[in-house]
C-alpha cells in the first residue's frame, strides 16, 4: 500500500503545482488591471511549494519501488542495502531512466516557477514534460516497450487529469480570496479548457481502458476491475460536481446572490477536489495492480 500512496502523493504535488501555473496564466490579465500583481500571489506560492514538495516526494518513491523491484525491501533492511537497491534501479533499469528525467524537469519547473511570466511559461512546458513521462511507468509501456499509440493516448490522458485536476486547488484558493465575481469569472474563462480536458479523458479511457480491464469478467470479478469501478465513480463525482460548479459561477456573477453563489462555488470546487483526491488514489492503485486481462484467476 505504501508504493501506492507515494505514487499518488506525487502526482497531486506533481498535478497541483502546473495547474496552479495555469490558473495564474489565465487569471494573470483579468486580475492585474483590477487587483495588481498580488492578486495572484496566492497561486504563485501553491505552484512553487507543490512543485518542491513533488522533488522531495521523488526520492521515497524511488526507494520503495526499487524494493519492490529488487526484493531488497523483504530480504535487506539495513541503509546501504535499501540505498543500493535504488542506485542500481536508478541506472540500471527504464524506471530509473524515466525517474530521472522527469525528477530534473519538476526540479526545473519549481526553479522556474518562481521568476517572471517568461519563467513560469517555462515552468509549465517543464511540469507538463514531467506529467507526459509519467506515461512510461504505465501498463502500456511495460507491455509495447516503445511509445506506440496507446502509450501516447496514456500520456494525453495524464496530462488532461493534470491541468483538470491540478487546477481545482488553485481555483478554490483564487476564489476563496477574490471577491465573489472576478473569483466566478475565473471559473468561467477555466470552463472551455477543462471541458476539453474531460473530453480527453473520456476519449482515453475508451480506448486504452477496456483492453486492460479483460471485458465483463474482468471488470466485475479481478481487484483491477473493481478499482476501475472505484476510479469512475469518482470521476461521475467530478462531472457532476463541474456542472454545479457551472451553476454556482453562473449565479455568482448576476445582478443578486453573487456571495452565495461564491459560498456554493466553493464548496463545489472543494467536493470536486476531495474527488480528484480518491481518483489520483485509485489510478495510483491500478498502477500496481495486474490488469484483468492479465489475471488467471478471479476474485471470489
Amino acid at each position: 500500500m505504501t508504493l501506492p500512496l507515494l505514487r499518488a502523493a506525487f502526482l497531486a504535488l506533481l498535478f497541483t503545482g502546473l495547474g496552479a501555473l495555469l490558473v495564474q496564466l489565465l487569471a494573470g490579465r483579468a486580475l492585474q488591471g483590477v487587483f495588481g500583481l498580488a492578486g495572484l500571489a496566492p497561486a504563485r506560492r501553491l505552484a512553487g511549494f507543490s512543485l518542491a514538495l513533488g522533488v522531495l516526494a521523488m526520492p521515497p518513491w524511488l526507494v520503495v519501488q526499487a524494493g519492490e523491484m529488487t526484493g531488497g525491501a523483504s530480504e535487506a533492511w539495513s541503509a546501504g542495502a535499501v540505498l543500493g537497491d535504488a542506485w542500481f534501479v536508478l541506472w540500471q533499469s527504464s524506471f530509473g531512466e524515466v525517474w530521472l528525467w522527469q525528477f530534473l524537469a519538476i526540479l526545473a519547473a519549481t526553479l522556474l516557477s518562481w521568476w517572471g511570466l517568461a519563467g513560469r511559461i517555462a515552468a509549465i512546458g517543464a511540469a507538463m514534460t514531467a506529467v507526459l513521462l509519467h506515461g512510461l511507468h504505465g501498463h502500456f509501456w511495460a507491455m509495447a516497450e516503445t511509445i506506440d499509440l496507446t502509450v501516447l493516448l496514456a500520456m494525453a490522458h495524464l496530462l488532461a487529469a493534470a491541468i483538470w485536476l491540478g487546477s481545482l486547488p488553485g481555483l478554490a484558493l483564487l476564489v476563496w480570496r477574490l471577491p465573489a465575481r472576478p473569483g466566478a469569472a475565473l471559473c468561467r474563462s477555466f470552463a472551455p479548457l477543462g471541458g476539453g480536458c474531460v473530453l480527453v479523458l473520456l476519449v482515453t479511457i475508451l480506448a486504452n481502458q477496456a483492453d486492460l480491464i479483460g471485458g465483463i469478467d474482468g471488470l466485475l470479478a479481478t481487484l483491477y476491475g473493481w478499482v476501475v469501478l472505484t476510479k469512475a465513480a469518482c470521476f461521475a463525482v467530478l462531472l457532476l460536481c463541474a456542472l454545479a460548479n457551472r451553476l454556482a459561477a453562473r449565479r455568482a456573477l448576476g445582478e443578486a446572490n453573487a456571495e452565495a453563489g461564491r459560498r456554493w462555488l466553493l464548496w463545489g470546487i472543494s467536493v470536486e477536489t476531495l474527488a480528484a483526491v480518491m481518483l489520483l488514489l485509485a489510478a495510483a492503485s491500478l498502477s500496481a495492480t495486474e490488469p484483468g486481462m492479465h489475471t488467471g484467476h478471479f476474485v471470489e
